[in-house]
């Protein structure tokens, strides 16, 4: 069972953050993951966009994306590269639209708090999930997840 390690307000949407599972499985380096539906409401997706952005991720990264028991249901994870993708494709998305269509998207403006308020809630939830780490470690653990991310080889402590 997954317990969220935080819950960040975005919009007045509670958006919870979990363990990584790459993290929690095998110790590998990684960024707490999000709840996908939790941030999709937070941007105010519709659901057609939702199932839509839902489908191309696990389209684009077969089996990345999990879903998994919590004490509130079944809940789907993505890690923290989808909700950056997310995020700067709905921002591409309101620029082809209509005036008429631009309801559809959340503006720039209203983007930028949730991702400022993604973010914060990405620096608590990496704390939880590594409390016995020194900033310094933690500092590691976000570089080498980025560097998975891009499928590069892992830096030492020595060598970051």
């Amino acid at each position: 069972m997954y317990h969220p390690l935080h819950t960040e307000e975005m919009r007045g949407v509670p958006v919870r953050f979990f363990e990584s599972p790459p993290f929690r499985e095998r110790g590998a380096p990684d960024h707490p993951w999000h709840a996908y539906h939790d941030l999709a409401q937070a941007l105010q997706l519709s659901p057609y966009m939702t199932k839509h952005f839902l489908r191309a991720l696990q389209g684009g990264y077969p089996g990345e994306i999990k879903t998994v028991s919590t004490p509130d249901g079944i809940v789907t994870i993505c890690p923290h590269h989808m909700a950056q993708g997310l995020m700067g494709a709905l921002a591409d998305v309101r620029k082809g639209l209509r005036r008429s269509e631009k309801h559809l998207v959340l503006p720039r403006q209203e983007r930028q708090i949730v991702e400022r308020r993604y973010r914060q809630g990405m620096i608590i939830a990496l704390a939880k999930m590594t409390p016995a780490m020194s900033p310094e470690q933690r500092l590691h653990i976000v570089i080498n997840a980025v560097r998975a991310d891009r499928r590069l080889e892992p830096l030492t402590m020595e060598t970051s």
